[in-house]
């Protein structure tokens, strides 16, 4: 099984991708941890409410531009907790 989150970046946000070390990609793909400790499995869980998962047991979290600031993608890179926060006030579980 595979959890994964997608989300773009403005211009802004692609050069400090890079800066950071980063890609520097307008799609950005976080990987969510799971297993091992609580706190990985209480995000893998807030995460599964968010998603439907695919025939292969994938799940994909995709945060769409139009939820983003401005429309059109965040202006830095963002790690897995804030996504997580951000897609759970946005779209909520799918329960």
């Amino acid at each position: 099984m595979g959890v994964q989150i997608q989300y773009h970046l403005t211009q802004e946000g692609q050069k400090l991708s890079l800066l950071q070390g980063g890609n520097g990609r307008r799609c950005q793909k976080v990987d969510v941890p799971y297993g091992g400790d609580r706190r990985a499995v209480t995000l893998l869980e807030r995460v599964l409410k968010l998603v439907q998962l695919d025939a292969d047991g994938n799940a994909t979290l995709e945060i769409q531009n139009k939820h983003t600031p401005k429309g059109c993608g965040f202006s830095s890179p963002k790690n897995v907790h804030f996504l997580v926060d951000f897609a759970e006030k946005v779209y909520g579980p799918k329960e």
